[in-house]
């Protein structure tokens, strides 16, 4: 035990855990940043101040908020009548037809496919090349057919099992899930899927 001020070697020193959680606050405005900065730029050029009332103010005065998000998900939580839940109501009962060469893909995958998504925060760009590289060498060696959802005209690699596309997932059909929680209410959603037991969890800071 040390008494009196800290040693020059103990000031710097970090736990474990706090390491982690610098690395982790350091990635999550590495990734978000970008959005955020195309999210305001979307605000002041669509939604020029001398048009339209600011956000606080427009926040101060609503009338209805639907909210993507659905009971069944949970946590179950009490809401005011003007806050209506509408999670899911992009689903299709009857879905459109795939485009030709995803359905090509898919009715080729003998093993199965797998959909690869970070969610629509954050794009495959915003992570770091090394990260991308390993998850596209670990994919492209599985016996699967895989949707990666790319937004930008480079890719990580390119495979025969691999087909890249700039689209957004749903959890409707009951598909098994690898979580990798990045930001936001990712962490939350991944322990929604784990403690419901239809998926599974990977600390993005441990990928090596």
């Amino acid at each position: 035990m040390t008494v009196g001020a800290p040693a020059e070697s103990d000031k710097n020193e970090e736990v474990p855990h706090q390491r982690q959680e610098s690395i982790f606050h350091k990635g999550f405005l590495l990734l978000t940043i970008p959005t955020l900065v195309t999210k305001l730029w979307v605000t002041t050029t669509y939604f020029p101040a001398d048009q339209y009332p600011s956000l606080d103010e427009v926040k101060k005065n609503i009338s209805l908020v639907f909210t993507n998000h659905h009971f069944s998900q949970g946590p179950i939580r009490p809401n005011v009548p003007a806050m209506v839940e509408i999670g899911g109501i992009q689903i299709k009962e009857k879905p459109d037809p795939l485009p030709e060469d995803i359905k090509q893909h898919l009715d080729s995958a003998k093993n199965g496919a797998i959909f690869f998504s970070l969610g629509s925060t954050v794009k495959s760009s915003h992570v770091p090349k090394e990260k991308t590289k390993m998850w596209f060498d670990v994919l492209s060696k599985l016996p699967y057919k895989i949707l990666w959802k790319w937004e930008e005209a480079d890719a990580s690699g390119f495979a025969d099992n691999i087909v890249y596309r700039s689209f957004t997932s749903i959890v409707y059909h009951g598909v098994p899930m690898v979580c990798i929680p990045l930001s936001g209410d990712q962490p939350d959603n991944a322990l929604n899927v784990i403690s419901e037991g239809y998926g599974v969890l990977l600390d993005y800071i441990m990928l090596v």
